[in-house]
């Protein structure tokens, strides 16, 4: 086995981990933030775990940030 597979075999093996290590915390973060959260919308209210609220606002910057992103290189052309 070359040098490069060896370490080619170890960056695997790296982001096999990360990854692991992305879902435990995920998981914990999911479990710990279960509790039912009441939601004041314009329309109504919505009760939704704590967890899922976290991850759609995270979701929703996310979009947010790529319309920006995208923005500003459009305008650049």
């Amino acid at each position: 086995m070359s040098t490069q597979q060896k370490v080619r075999n170890v960056m695997k093996l790296v982001k096999v981990v990360i990854i692991v290590a992305f879902l435990v915390l995920l998981i914990v973060f999911v479990w710990e933030n279960r509790k039912e959260t009441q939601v004041d919308l314009i329309f109504g209210e919505v009760t939704m775990p704590l967890s899922v609220l976290i991850l759609a606002l995270f979701i929703i910057g996310l979009a947010i940030g790529f319309v920006i992103g995208k923005a500003k290189t459009w305008r650049r052309i």
